[in-house]
């Protein structure tokens, strides 16, 4: 940007005094090396940079999240954290795109929140997550298409339920007047990480910032003793209708390898791929009760890409649930924290499923240096993408990583189209951008 203003400055005084012509030519010649150089990176890294982290190895950005606008704008949202951030209060940041993608511009900030994602209802768009990282449920709300947001301050206008949650951007819908979301609390800060899943509903026509209108189910703790893991648990569920139009929490499950344990899994498992494993959770049709039915088919499912949050749609053209996913490519044992598989988020697969538990995977979206054992070292991924449909399209925000700290501190979050995804095949899967 300086480089560009002092061109323009030396231009302006070319023509008006009609000397430094050298100085004009050098600075001319100077902007369209870095114009090439930046074009350059532009093309290395894949997709449309919507957000950059501002201090490289302090800050970085995650939890994308997008929407398409009722105008057909596009919002994209994105947190960050770092110690360039601390002590600073929990912000997400919103862009829009008037031009389907190709450019992005900040519209603002929602302070006081974390791990958002977004849902439209009418012409008002919302965004819902927690306070901080393990915070209160609050919802915030637009309705000028994201350039100003409410602020979540008391009971009646979006901080709906004080205490310990946590989610992440995963799919909010509406279905049969009410509008959902999953959550999972954490209730003692002396045992942390041991998450309830649960999920909350209001009537969609009603005050989504009031949190008398929601609904709270009871909160589901994952039985350790089904799965033989390193610390089986589920956390970052998504809501979806099955099949048959019941509710599902359909939620991302870790099945690590214990130290000197055996690779193949047991208990209520037995059959499935390790880290490959998915639960479905069985909502009520008043939202007032979740449950886990633990046999395969009917709770666990075969699902390559559960060690990482997904987002899970469905498609009403194709009448299937679709996904991207970080999928596993090198899934071999590895008990050693430092080169199990779980690390590995370097390729995006396409998948699909009629029934939410026979999944296909269509065709490979990103991938970096496939083939390699992913370390926490590695500094290159995409992960935790969300997406939404656009008509024979899906339109993505990633948290990606780029020649980053390392591959879970993400410095860019960026966008990506992909085409005609109904007909995509193995064979369009694009190069690995390694080579």
């Amino acid at each position: 940007m300086a480089l560009k203003q002092n061109l323009i400055e030396t231009i302006m005084n070319f023509q008006k005094n009609g000397t430094g012509y050298q100085t004009y030519i050098k600075m001319l010649f100077s902007f369209l090396v870095s114009i090439s150089v930046l074009r350059g990176m532009a093309q290395d890294m894949p997709g449309t940079v919507v957000a950059k982290a501002p201090v490289a190895g302090s800050s970085f950005v995650a939890s994308p999240a997008i929407v398409v606008l009722p105008n057909g704008d596009y919002l994209a949202s994105h947190d960050s954290y770092g110690v360039y951030f601390k002590g600073q209060p929990k912000v997400t940041s919103v862009y829009r795109s008037g031009n389907k993608g190709l450019s992005w511009e900040k519209q603002g900030e929602v302070k006081g929140m974390y791990w958002a994602s977004f849902l439209v209802v009418k012409k008002d768009v919302y965004l819902m997550g927690t306070s901080n990282s393990i915070g209160h449920v609050v919802i915030s709300k637009s309705s000028d298409n994201g350039k100003t947001w409410s602020t979540p301050r008391n009971s009646e206008t979006g901080l709906l339920f004080a205490g310990r949650y946590h989610t992440a951007p995963t799919s909010f819908i509406e279905h049969k007047g009410r509008v959902w979301r999953a959550y999972e609390e954490d209730p003692d800060p002396q045992n942390p990480r041991l998450f309830q899943a649960l999920v909350l509903s209001a009537p969609a026509n009603s005050d989504l910032l009031n949190s008398a209108n929601w609904i709270k189910s009871n909160g589901l703790v994952f039985d350790t003793s089904l799965v033989n893991a390193r610390a089986p648990r589920w956390r970052e569920g998504n809501m979806v209708a099955g099949p048959d139009g019941g509710l599902v929490d359909f939620i991302r499950f870790e099945t690590r390898q214990k130290p000197k344990d055996t690779y193949k899994l047991l208990g209520a498992t037995e059959g499935l791929v390790r880290y490959e494993v998915a639960a479905k959770i069985d909502v009520s049709d008043d939202g007032k009760k979740v449950s886990f039915n633990p046999k395969k088919g009917k709770g666990f499912v075969g699902f390559p890409g559960s060690e990482t949050k997904f987002t899970i749609r469905y498609d009403p053209v194709s009448k299937k649930y679709w996904s991207l996913v970080n999928k596993i490519t090198k899934n071999v044992p590895g008990s050693n924290f430092k080169t199990s598989p779980h690390h590995q988020r370097n390729v995006v697969v396409l998948s699909s499923s009629p029934d939410l538990v026979h999944w296909t995977e269509h065709a490979k979206i990103l991938r970096w240096d496939e083939g390699k054992t992913m370390t926490m070292e590695d500094k290159y991924a995409f992960q935790y993408l969300d997406w939404v449909f656009d008509g024979k399209d899906i339109i993505a925000v990633s948290r990606t990583a780029w020649d980053s700290k390392n591959y879970h501190d993400s410095n860019y979050i960026t966008f990506h189209r992909i085409g005609n995804f109904r007909t995509m095949v193995m064979a369009d899967s694009p190069p690995d951008l390694a080579n």
